[in-house]
């Protein structure tokens, strides 16, 4: 059966799959989400080989990365990974309440484009909706 991801999903699977076993994978965190953020049309997968990487990991070691991009500059697949956890059990109600305000900030940060504020403002009805 062929595959149809784009070839950049691939590569990106070959970049993880060659982590080296000596290297902490959580090291790499802020790397990858400077790699969201410069290139934010990019198509890195539904959700891909890298956010499998940091979901993987223990919540503590990515929430603060998370939160610093969002508040640096919100792009989709970030917003998409803070909606995920706040739809995850992992999430604690402190920092439930710092991704919903993170969403909130998204819709009108100067750095967010439409698809992005269109995104965080999908996010934070389904949030609403919740409660």
């Amino acid at each position: 059966m062929p595959n149809d991801d784009p070839p950049l999903i691939h590569d990106l699977y070959d970049v993880v799959d060659v982590l080296d076993d000596s290297l902490t994978k959580s090291d790499v965190f802020p790397a990858i989400f400077d790699f969201f953020e410069k290139f934010p049309s990019a198509d890195f997968g539904s959700p891909g080989p890298l956010v499998h990487l940091i979901e993987d990991a223990d919540v503590t070691q990515y929430a603060g990365l998370l939160l610093s991009s969002l508040e640096r500059k919100p792009v989709n697949h970030t917003l998409w990974m803070a909606n995920r956890l706040l739809n995850s059990k992992k999430v604690t109600d402190p920092l439930r309440s710092s991704l919903v305000t993170a969403l909130k900030n998204s819709v009108e940060h100067p750095l967010s484009d439409d698809l992005a504020r269109e995104a965080a403002i999908e996010f934070l009805d389904y949030q609403n909706s919740k409660s």
